[in-house]
């Protein structure tokens, strides 16, 4: 009785399933690989690509229900207010900075990495600054474009509208 019929490891058993396993090795590898290039692995900015005309904003997280209302073309990333100036510090791409952390532009200005600094509302206490990044990446031409959402008349309404107090200009 051969190995085959008896149940046991024959030639033909064990080749079949060294095939099956090496096909399943293949198809994980392929995977992995291709998860990596999906997920963009650690570095954020290459599932991040930047569209042309449409800035891209760091804001903190408590204005995420806000300014997509004011500027709906905007590609907006948020997080805590130490993340998003953190992004900046390692010339993350933006064309315009915003916190609710005053201080954080400031420090931003005083290293060269921030200008045009504004302020633009109050949220909870604490003044709204935008700014634009001068990493090499940011685009100075959409991120004013941006800014002007923020401070015409339909912007500041927007503001106004969403709870925040606008200073005079």
């Amino acid at each position: 009785m051969s190995a085959w019929r008896s149940g046991g490891l024959g030639p033909e058993k064990t080749s079949a399933g060294l095939r099956g396993i090496g096909l399943i090795a293949i198809v994980l590898a392929f995977l992995a690989v291709s998860n990596g290039y999906v997920s963009g692995g650690d570095d954020e900015k290459a599932t991040d690509p930047r569209v042309a005309g449409r800035p891209t904003v760091l804001a903190p997280e408590a204005l995420r229900t806000i300014l997509p209302r004011i500027n709906a073309n905007a590609t907006y990333r948020f997080g805590t207010p130490a993340a998003i100036k953190t992004m900046i510090e390692d010339n993350d791409q933006a064309d315009v900075f915003i916190t609710t952390a005053g201080a954080d532009a400031q420090s931003l200005a005083i290293d060269s990495r921030c200008t045009d600094a504004i302020q633009i509302a109050i949220y909870e206490n604490e003044k709204v600054v935008a700014c634009l990044p001068t990493n090499v990446d940011a685009d100075s031409t959409a991120g004013l474009a941006y800014l002007k959402t923020l401070t015409n008349v339909k912007g500041r309404a927007a503001l106004i509208d969403a709870g925040l107090d606008v200073p005079t200009p």
